[in-house]
């Protein structure tokens, strides 16, 4: 797929990588590495999009190869396998198939989307669920947001608990249960939206929906007019969602992993 815009990758790239704090972080020339004891991807893996412009010459090939060597060591030092993010912003423009080269695995293809808050807002009308926006995350939301074991959904507090930016823990209840959560996370004229979850006793209700209007509309109200998400690029439900929510394809990404079997999603 064509890519509307060349200079969106490298914003959203670096505004995601804010929204999802790991738990350790280093810098390595152009990339950053991030450690969050193996859960998720994001949170553990090479952020090859550079802070900034960045200029490569092929008198650089030794340099770069030497990176990758130090990124696969401060990995294996963790018991993890070194994993980096591949997007249209990738430094330099040759990793993705350097890594190859090395026997690196592509995990989790998957795509970013991104809308106007306000064409959102029209493309989805008015709903009747009700939508709760905290400041912080409940132990609630958080069982909903994350259906994981809970060595793992413990990891995922910490990270959203690392936010810095204004964050919105979006929930739909059902009497007492939170039943969908959404995570909205605003910075400069973006609001991303993460952790999309409906529990299967409630899906098919507009739940979903409900929840990108109401950060679509909170987004508005603090001056943010643009919204990203991700998605995987084999889910085809979510991404008819965010189509009939005036959402559209931005860029694809995925991670390169080394030899070494372990993922736990995006």
């Amino acid at each position: 797929m064509p890519i509307p815009d060349p200079s969106i990758p490298a914003r959203l790239d670096r505004l995601a990588d804010a929204a999802w704090p790991a738990e350790e972080s280093e810098i390595l020339g152009p990339w950053k590495l991030r450690a969050a004891r193996g859960v998720t991807q994001r949170a553990n893996s090479v952020l090859t999009t550079p802070p900034g412009p960045a200029v490569f010459h092929p008198a650089d090939d030794r340099h770069i190869d030497r990176l990758i060597d130090l990124a696969e060591r401060f990995y294996a030092q963790r018991g993890l396998p070194a994993h980096f993010h591949i997007s249209p912003a990738r430094f330099p423009p040759d990793l993705d198939d350097r890594l190859a080269a090395r026997g690196y695995d592509i995990v989790s293809p998957a795509q970013v989307w991104t809308g106007d808050a306000a064409e959102v807002q029209r493309a989805i009308g008015a709903l009747d669920s009700p939508v709760v926006l905290d400041a912080v995350p409940t132990d609630d939301w958080i069982a909903c947001a994350f259906d994981n074991p809970l060595a793992t959904r413990h990891v995922r507090a910490q990270i959203v608990g690392r936010i810095p930016g204004p964050a919105a823990f979006a929930s739909i209840r059902d009497g007492d249960t939170i039943v969908a959560a959404a995570l909205a996370v605003g910075a400069d004229d973006w609001t991303g939206v993460f952790c999309m979850a409906t529990r299967p006793t409630h899906r098919r209700r507009g739940h979903a929906r409900a929840l990108i209007r109401a950060i679509a509309a909170r987004g508005l109200s603090g001056g943010r007019r643009r919204m990203y998400l991700q998605v995987m690029a084999d889910n085809a439900p979510a991404q008819s969602l965010y189509r009939a929510a005036a959402f559209a394809f931005a860029y694809p990404f995925h991670f390169r992993r080394s030899p070494v079997t372990s993922e736990d999603g995006l």
